[in-house]
């Protein structure tokens, strides 16, 4: 629908969040990618001082930068090597996909 009223559109994706995984977030791009959006942002969980989450770090076992951005590096979810792989994966997505050079084909090589 908003297709067809040429409505440009997009989804934004944090990969990191407490409660979901690799294979969840993977999921979450499949399922955006069925909506053909203009262009999908995809960010790593920012582990803000002061926020409810950054108390709870022990909680969910949150390892993060201690300076700006404060960005996840690992937590009982997600390991630092499935982190790395998001931000590969966002990085590929925002080359290739975002910049139009291959947005008919991508979704197929993921």
């Amino acid at each position: 629908l908003l297709d067809a009223e040429g409505v440009v559109y997009g989804f934004d994706l944090i990969y990191g969040l407490p409660g979901d995984n690799y294979a969840g977030f993977r999921q979450s791009i499949d399922a955006v990618f069925n909506f053909s959006p203009n262009h999908i942002h995809i960010f790593p969980l920012s582990v803000l001082p002061g926020t409810r989450l950054a108390q709870q770090r022990e909680r969910y076992g949150i390892r993060a930068q201690s300076e700006p951005p404060y960005e996840l590096l690992s937590s009982r979810d997600w390991s630092a090597e499935e982190i790395e792989l998001c931000r590969q994966l966002a990085a590929a997505i925002d080359l290739f996909y975002n910049t139009g050079r291959a947005v008919a084909f991508f979704p197929a090589i993921l």
